[in-house]
């Protein structure tokens, strides 16, 4: 376990937190928006973020990734909606699956961006794509995590220099 900084520290918070906070609010704020209003009387449209917080996975699962020099991952309380609000429940399931993505930039399984892929999928696939859907998680943890330590590549560093930094640097050429 090598020695963290408190710069990177203190960056990776200002980084994750509200990264955390504006994609829960992105889901509540389509399904309200949707006509469900069950995240907000969850006080759930908040952008504090103490409304947000899963002890695991908000705090403790990023302070050991940030311990073992690995790349910081995390996730909040999923914010409640019920699709029967929706106009058109596919659709609107859709929306609030993508709003919060849409404030970080990844829709990969099991991340719940993924979620447009169930939208495209014909009715009759969907039961074999939530059977495949239900292993992305150990998958995508060996590829966060297990990746990184053995073969040396960081999948998410490079993702991240695609698009993130790129955008960066679009917008403070500097």
């Amino acid at each position: 376990m090598g020695s963290v900084s408190i710069p990177y520290v203190i960056c990776s918070i200002l980084a994750f937190v509200p990264a955390l906070v504006l994609h829960e609010m992105g889901h509540a704020f389509a399904a309200y928006k949707l006509g469900d209003p069950t995240a907000k009387s969850q006080g759930r449209l908040s952008f504090n973020p103490l409304k947000h917080i899963d002890p695991f996975g908000t705090v403790l699962m990023p302070l050991m990734l940030m311990l073992m020099n690995m790349p910081i991952f995390g996730y909040a309380k999923p914010v409640p909606y019920n699709p029967q609000y929706f106009e058109d429940p596919r659709k609107g399931d859709l929306i609030v699956g993508l709003a919060g993505p849409a404030a970080n930039l990844l829709p990969i399984p099991p991340l719940d961006g993924s979620s447009i892929f169930a939208f495209f999928c014909p009715v009759e696939h969907l039961p074999t794509y939530y059977k495949i859907q239900r292993y992305a998680l150990p998958i995508f943890l060996v590829v966060v995590i297990l990746v990184p330590q053995v073969l040396h590549i960081n999948p998410i560093g490079a993702y991240l220099d695609v698009t993130a930094y790129n955008l960066f640097n679009l917008v403070f050429p500097y």
